[in-house]
């Protein structure tokens, strides 16, 4: 989750702080630091041997995939989102969840 060590310390430190005071500036402190700055890779293999195309496999009308990208969406802790396949049905997919 952390880059290097410094920023692990300055979490720590200020997530101490912030379950003493609660104050809405440590808050966001708090979320600025857990946030990254850097891309979420989703690996979507389109040749499972053990469940062919489970990444489209729908669940209450969302794929596995769709799923995925919607929760690293609503986390807010990537910039973007990348997905990675070898698959144009999967790559078809990806661009309907718009990552």
């Amino acid at each position: 989750m952390f880059h290097d060590t410094r920023k692990l310390l300055v979490f720590l430190t200020i997530f101490t702080q912030c379950n003493a005071s609660s104050s809405a500036d440590d808050r966001e402190t708090l979320y600025n630091l857990t946030r990254f700055d850097g891309v979420a890779l989703i690996l979507a293999r389109g040749g499972s041997k053990g469940i062919p195309r489970k990444n489209l496999v729908t669940i209450s009308g969302i794929s596995l995939l769709g799923r995925a990208i919607k929760t690293i969406n609503e986390s807010g802790a990537f910039s973007e989102i990348w997905v990675s396949t070898d698959s144009a049905e999967i790559a078809k997919e990806a661009d309907k969840c718009e990552c």
